[in-house]
């Protein structure tokens, strides 16, 4: 992980994925880091989900943490 600015780069995951830590996503992610839940790292950017007008990311475990504003960050 390398610092871009205020962004963190997980270029040993997939080259030149970029997300940014201050996101819902990211936050759910840490949180769940810290209550030992495994959902591995970033596999993907944020993307749009136009389903909800929110966004989704997904990780290693095949797990995806979608946003939304109307529920907020869950695992999906």
């Amino acid at each position: 992980m390398s610092d871009v600015g205020n962004q963190a780069a997980w270029s040993s995951v997939v080259d030149g994925l970029v997300f940014n830590p201050d996101t819902a996503i990211c936050r759910k992610w840490l949180e769940l880091k810290s209550y030992g839940t495994y959902i591995g790292v970033p596999v993907s950017d944020e993307l749009d989900d136009p389903d909800t007008g929110g966004k989704q990311m997904a990780f290693s475990s095949g797990a995806v943490i979608a946003w939304d504003p109307r529920s907020g960050a869950s695992v999906a």
